[in-house]
């Protein structure tokens, strides 16, 4: 008998599914060569957010170089071994994400552990200098002008790395700038390459000190298409955010300072004055990210209440909030599916009270990992897995020191909630 096969399209189809996924991907390269060729383009997009191959991945790249680009290495006396085949694909052409904090971390732990000792620190800003064909195709850039490391005390490598940026890479979706030094030159740069871009959707800048005019007017470049706007650690005297009002499609400013069409608001400075305009003019708020203490409970629970949330990142400035949980459960949207309770303190009680009285639909729990939590909790979240029916992500985020193995007891608890569909994960990382 015959055994039907999938259209190459829908094979295609199939692996953005798995994009994410790169354990499977992994495993996917060894099916066939067809598979292969589907898996490579999604692992090697963005090579660096698997921080346990940097090493590899460097050398990956130094083999897909040209010999004329390898002799500015010659100077330095580095044992780059010799491959006897070219690679089996050019693998910096499928680049789409590229940081330069990455990938310096990248060359820096290839320079350790792949030589014996660490050459002078030129040979880094080399190495971090050639040439990337791959990156007219960039979607994605993640950018840190100045460090604070002393291994990285210069910056003026990146700012040559990017000074063609804006010529030779225009379809950026996402651009995240952290500056770090102040220097006026360096936002200048970041202008010109954001008003090059023809459909950037998203701009995060963090910085040290004050955001220039230039980069703030640079914006009304994608006008049609911005849709998140991200302003974090800065110093706003003397600016004016009159420009941004011609941002038609603005959906998320990450300030204080919003309008009705704002979805997604993330702030820490929660005053009964800030409610007070959250509530009167972000009436339409559904992702929400919150910092709290006890002083603002009055007013900030009656404002949750009022929202028809789908997610909420609740996190407390290093407190208990043992209260503040309860009180959510009291309050809490009866839209939301997406709960964050990552850096949150509280007592197994008042985490057992919440699960009592929540009616949200949840579909996501992130929860911080505590042995405590885990012997005190876990039996109750699955009496609230089993009764809800609508969980389908179990998230314990820690360290690799806290990471122990489910004790017998707890293994039987995770498969009785698995049978209702709910997948448990713990991790290292933060964004899920």
């Amino acid at each position: 008998m015959i055994i039907p096969s999938l259209p190459d399209d829908c094979i295609h189809e199939i692996f953005q599914y798995l994009q994410n996924d790169r354990t499977t991907l992994y495993q996917c390269l060894f099916v066939n060569k067809f598979w292969c060729g589907c898996a490579i383009p999604l692992l090697w997009k963005q090579p660096f957010s698997n921080f346990r191959c940097w090493e590899f991945i460097i050398r990956t790249y130094l083999d897909c170089l040209k010999p004329l680009e390898l002799l500015n290495l010659k100077p330095y006396n580095l044992l780059i071994p010799f491959s006897s085949s070219p690679p089996l694909f050019e693998y910096e052409r499928y680049l789409e994400s590229f940081s330069n904090s990455d990938m310096e971390i990248g060359i820096i732990t290839w320079l350790r552990f792949g030589t014996s000792d660490l050459p002078e620190i030129s040979l880094f800003h080399e190495i971090k200098s050639l040439s990337y064909p791959g990156i007219s195709k960039l979607k994605s850039l993640d950018c840190c002008i100045g460090h604070k490391n002393h291994e990285i005390k210069l910056y003026q490598n990146t700012m040559n790395l990017l000074q063609n940026w804006g010529i030779i890479c225009t379809s950026l979706k996402r651009i995240w700038v952290s500056v770090c030094e102040e220097n006026v030159a360096s936002q200048d740069l970041i202008s010109n390459i954001i008003k090059s871009q023809k459909y950037l959707l998203e701009f995060k800048f963090t910085g040290v000190d004050n955001i220039t005019e230039n980069v703030i007017t640079s914006l009304k470049y994608n006008s049609q298409f911005l849709i998140t706007l991200k302003f974090w650690m800065l110093k706003l005297d003397g600016i004016s955010f009159e420009g941004l009002s011609s941002l038609k499609t603005l959906e998320s400013l990450d300030i204080q300072w919003s309008g009705d069409t704002l979805l997604d608001l993330k702030f820490d400075i929660i005053t009964m004055e800030t409610i007070e305009s959250a509530s009167n003019y972000c009436p339409n708020i559904i992702n929400l990210c919150t910092t709290t203490k006890k002083e603002c409970y009055d007013y900030l629970f009656p404002w949750i209440k009022k929202l028809k949330l789908k997610k909420l990142d609740f996190y407390s400035s290093g407190i208990d909030l043992s209260e503040g949980i309860r009180l959510l459960g009291e309050n809490i949207s009866p839209t939301l599916t997406y709960l964050n309770f990552d850096y949150i303190s509280c007592t197994p009680e008042s985490f057992e009270y919440f699960l009592k009285l929540c009616k949200a639909p949840l579909t996501t729990l992130v929860i911080l990992f505590s042995k405590e939590f885990i012997d005190n909790c876990l039996e109750r979240i699955k009496d609230f897995v089993v009764e809800r029916k609508s969980m389908r992500n179990l998230v314990f985020v820690c360290t690799p020191i806290l990471w122990l193995k489910w004790s017998k007891k707890e293994l039987e608890i995770i498969k009785i909630m698995e049978k209702y569909g709910l997948k448990v994960v713990k991790s290292i990382s933060r964004k899920f």
